[in-house]
């Protein structure tokens, strides 16, 4: 009787190897680990943790506005208007303030705004179907338009005076913003792996007209994506409006580019179907500890925006040659 073991029985399965997933997202921690590591060691107090509170403190509203960018994205759209609607929230909330209104009623007015603002996107682009590109880079224009409109050119501060506590430390050593950060990152992932909304989400992202064919209404998905995400940089906007000394006509609009490059960053597929919220997070980390490092490292202002423009590229150029077809 042969018992070599190329006579063992086939339905004897080989013991799994246990292997580290090197994906996008362990890629990505690994990098910020090891430029953290080295740029500690050239400037110690990078790696304090007054230093490491302040990049969580400014990476919140960046952070909060970017998981509502990778919504969008992960549908196949996109939402040049984002940072268009925080500055909408913030300027709701501010001059509610200025004007009286109760600071809880101020800030419910303020995600009221935002979830309009995203609303009229989601019609535009999931019920009328024009391109989501053309869509948001066009209500960007009229948003600030209207902003401009509504403050008459003036500042407002209420917004610093009534809500400090939201940005300022708190008994763990870091404001109440990051900890409304890493709540909703939670709430996202739960709601992208662990609700029948999210699948729809990735599955409209992944093939639309697949997604229609199994039941999907890509329409319906379309629209509350677009709402979910403003509600998300309308939050962001209240943190922003709680750290700026002014809150402007024109407070938020310089975000579109960091949000989109985080998520991209991130691993999360510009043309949508799949990403992960982690992946977003250690992005917007990334980029604002690189933003604190060159601070540190005293180099000029005109090569920050550059350097964290050449990482995005790179992000996009290995994402786009690591989905080609083999």
């Amino acid at each position: 009787m042969n018992t070599s073991p190329s006579a063992a029985s086939p339905v004897i399965a080989r013991r799994p190897r246990l292997r580290f997933r090197l994906s996008r997202e362990n890629t990505l921690v690994a990098v910020l680990i090891v430029f953290s590591i080295l740029v500690g060691a050239v400037r110690p107090t990078f790696l304090t943790w007054t230093n490491v509170s302040l990049i969580l403190a400014a990476s919140a509203v960046l952070g909060v506005a970017a998981l509502g960018e990778f919504l969008v994205i992960v549908t196949g759209a996109i939402d040049i208007s984002i940072g268009a609607i925080v500055g909408i929230s913030a300027v709701t909330l501010s001059y509610c303030l200025q004007a009286g209104v109760p600071t809880v009623v101020s800030v419910l007015l303020g995600l009221a705004a935002a979830v309009i603002a995203g609303a009229i996107n989601g019609v535009l682009a999931g019920w009328v179907k024009i391109p989501s590109i053309v869509v948001t880079l066009a209500t960007a224009s009229i948003f600030l338009w209207v902003m401009q409109a509504f403050t008459g050119g003036h500042i407002s501060s209420a917004a610093r005076k009534s809500l400090p506590w939201l940005s300022e430390r708190g008994a763990v050593g870091v404001p109440l913003s990051v900890l409304v950060f890493v709540g909703l990152a939670v709430l996202v992932s739960f709601l992208m792996y662990r609700t029948r909304f999210g699948r729809d989400m990735y599955a409209v992202g992944d093939n639309e007209a697949a997604a229609r064919v199994a039941g999907v209404v890509v329409v319906r998905v379309r629209i509350l994506t677009f709402v979910v995400a403003a509600l998300l940089a309308g939050v962001a906007g209240v943190i922003a409006a709680s750290q700026l000394a002014y809150v402007t006509a024109t407070t938020g609009t310089g975000l579109v580019f960091l949000t989109i490059g985080a998520v991209v960053l991130g691993g999360t597929n510009l043309f949508g179907g799949s990403g992960r919220v982690r992946g977003v997070v250690t992005g917007v980390l990334l980029l604002y500890a690189i933003y604190n490092a060159m601070v540190l490292l005293r180099v000029a202002a005109a090569w920050q925006d550059a350097v964290a423009g050449l990482l995005i590229l790179v992000a996009v150029i290995i994402d786009t040659l690591g989905r080609r077809p083999k």
